[in-house]
């Protein structure tokens, strides 16, 4: 085999119901003469997601380190033993068409060096949560867009790029994606989200109840984040929106109860205005009107889930402030090595 373009690093726990169709889905892309090798990281599975890999051809480590940054480390130890020009992550459930790294080739072919994203999307027979809040990430009409909020679920970055910035940051529980993107940013390199082709994620939140319990997990560590990258505004964007939220939440229960008027009309105006916002802004095609209601409503739901988030993470204020500590030394120790 000749040495691989992509490297494709797929991080997976207990994804035996999904890998078997990722792997098809990325092994159809083989025909266009694009090579590439597929390394599988287990991360402490308990079904038969390892032994379906190796079924696929793809090469399979463990990774047995269950901490808060697991799925870093995995991707981290998949990048290590790669052998490709490009580190390609993708998640155990996503599935991608066949024209995916032709289409990646390109760019990449034309010197580009820094971070692609291609644009997501869910099935058709997906829970209308599900589709909803995926269609946040598109816009009409499709257009290359420069961002840092890229996800990891499909990510392709340059291995010069990847090795410069340092890889994923272990250290962080959540949000890694972003932090990345945000350093390789930093770098001078470009952050793109494609207009296409579109990768399919099956694993969309299925109920109302799956998304709050996700968005609870997502939003409860964006302190850690924001304290990492120095307290910028692009970092503190989310605690600073919980906490607008927190707020206005308060002033309206205050005003329901002491029947003011003014000052709750007000308050809810403030408290409704960035959800509906995003929701206008950010849609994909032609979102019908109730569909838009709904991506205002998850939109809503989702800032005043990451305000309860933003108490607990100040109730442990205290670790974060070691957090802070450490990954100052660390960006010292960095600094002084380059």
């Amino acid at each position: 085999m000749d040495r691989p373009y992509f490297s494709i690093v797929i991080p997976a726990r207990d994804e035996a119901a999904h890998i078997s169709h990722c792997l098809t889905s990325v092994q159809a892309n083989s025909h266009a003469d694009v090579p590439f090798e597929v390394i599988v990281v287990d991360d402490s599975s308990t079904d038969r997601t390892a032994e379906i890999a190796r079924e696929h051809g793809a090469t399979v480590l463990s990774n047995t380190h269950r901490a808060g940054g697991s799925i870093s480390r995995s991707r981290n130890m998949g990048a290590a033993v790669s052998q490709g020009d490009v580190i390609v992550f993708l998640d155990a459930d996503m599935t991608v068409p066949p024209d995916w790294l032709a289409r990646a080739k390109e760019y990449f072919d034309q010197g580009f060096k820094g971070l692609l994203h291609f644009p997501m999307t869910v099935p058709g027979h997906a829970h209308w949560v599900g589709r909803v809040w995926e269609s946040r990430h598109q816009k009409t009409p499709p257009a290359v867009e420069s961002t840092v909020n890229i996800s990891s679920a499909n990510m392709l970055i340059s291995r010069a790029v990847f090795d410069e910035v340092g890889g994923f940051d272990e250290r962080l529980r959540a949000a890694e994606d972003k932090d990345l993107a945000l350093r390789v940013s930093r770098a001078g390199y470009p952050t793109l989200r494609l207009p296409g082709p579109e990768l399919y994620h099956h694993g969309y939140e299925r109920s109302l109840i799956e998304f709050l319990r996700k968005e609870s997990w997502r939003q409860g560590h964006t302190l850690q984040l924001a304290f990492k990258h120095g307290m910028t505004f692009r970092a503190m964007r989310n605690p600073l929106f919980s906490f607008l939220h927190l707020i206005c939440a308060a002033i309206v229960t205050v005003s329901v109860i002491f029947l003011d008027v003014a000052y709750g009309a007000a308050s809810m105006g403030v408290w409704l205005l960035p959800s509906f916002f995003l929701a206008m802004r950010r849609r994909r095609g032609p979102l019908r009107h109730f569909d838009r209601f709904r991506l205002f409503f998850l939109q809503w739901l989702r800032w005043n889930v990451s305000g309860v988030a933003l108490i607990g993470q100040l109730l442990r204020l205290p670790s974060l402030k070691r957090e802070l500590a450490s990954f100052r030394s660390g960006a010292e120790t960095s600094a002084h090595r380059s």
